[in-house]
């Protein structure tokens, strides 16, 4: 006989990926880290973060993606995000058998926000993805955003994907072909849900100096997405670059620092800038740690953490007795 104390740790992480210009972020000067502690600004983690999956179909409940496109879009966010110390519990699915919502991606997106038919899908301890059919229209992905510049914003409770890129050149925000869903439009929408902003935030305009622009080495922690490793990102997300070869193309000189000549270095592989697909295929360090913290700090994503320890007490266990936990569960 002997008392035990069971310290189950969540074992089943579940994954997500980016976006198109139909983001809905609030992007204003100024963040909601700047009073946070130096050790939740460093925090390590591990976090796992609850989602719930809703698949849109139509009326007679045919249409939309397959359980297996699901599974391989989840498997893409977990890859997207473990080396970060971000994991995903799948909370539950379901399906949304309407032609209400079996529109587009904006159209979705707007429905979800301000109609109060949302309630019965909202968690208030997950966070809720809507896939949308391959066939929508208007393909691409937004997300319900944290806004890091106000405390008392309401939290990131949703995102939607969905629908396929046509083939076509890759420039700009045009994305390359391929289904949505099997991209990494929905770690990007997960990015702005978990506190982060685009690489090119403070460009207001095509290539134009005006916003809080950042500029590398002098002001990557109060301007720009406030994440010092991104490097400074002024047309990228605009076509400045070879879709091809993902190669900046753009602005050889940051006038700042003239008459000095400083190169324009933007990180032409982020998952958080606009750029083609095939050439997304990182966060850097500093994204990491910025997600870390607002999943420590921020009361709307809070709820929506799992413990990474269940304490069972004074509980006797024989010997031979098997305990098993799953991560329904919690």
């Amino acid at each position: 006989m002997k008392k035990a104390l069971l310290i189950i740790m969540l074992l089943h992480c579940f994954a997500m990926a980016y976006t198109q210009e139909i983001c809905n972020v609030n992007m204003d000067n100024g963040d909601f880290l700047s009073d946070a502690s130096e050790a939740d600004k460093t925090i390590s983690g591990p976090f796992t973060v609850r989602i719930f999956v809703h698949i849109l179909r139509q009326p007679n409940c045919d249409g939309g993606i397959t359980q297996a496109e699901m599974t391989s879009a989840l498997q893409i966010l977990e890859d997207d995000f473990h080396s970060h110390n971000i994991c995903f519990s799948l909370l539950g699915q379901d399906e949304i058998c309407t032609s209400l919502y079996y529109t587009s991606v904006p159209d979705v997106f707007n429905h979800f926000n301000i109609n109060s038919n949302f309630a019965p899908y909202k968690h208030p301890n997950a966070i809720d993805i809507f896939l949308c059919p391959n066939s929508i229209s208007s393909p691409g992905g937004v997300a319900h955003g944290v806004d890091p510049t106000n405390p008392n914003s309401p939290p990131c409770d949703f995102l939607v994907v969905g629908g396929t890129y046509l083939a076509g050149n890759c420039n700009g925000n045009i994305p390359s072909q391929g289904v949505v869903a099997q991209t990494h439009v929905m770690s990007h929408e997960m990015g702005h849900c978990l506190g982060l902003y685009h690489t090119h935030e403070g460009n207001i305009g095509f290539c134009s100096n005006a916003g809080c622009l950042e500029h590398d080495g002098v002001n990557g922690a109060t301007c720009g997405d406030y994440v010092i490793d991104t490097h400074s990102d002024p047309c990228s997300s605009f076509g400045y670059y070879d879709p091809t070869t993902c190669v900046y193309t753009g602005i050889a000189n940051d006038p700042y620092f003239l008459p000095q000549i400083v190169l324009y270095n933007p990180d032409m592989h982020n998952f958080m800038s606009y750029i083609c697909n095939n050439c997304k295929d990182h966060f850097t360090f500093g994204q990491g740690q910025r997600m870390r913290s607002f999943l420590a700090t921020h009361w709307g994503l809070k709820p929506r953490v799992v413990p990474h320890d269940v304490f069972v007490q004074d509980q006797i266990f024989n010997t031979g007795v098997a305990l098993y936990a799953a991560n329904t569960s919690v």
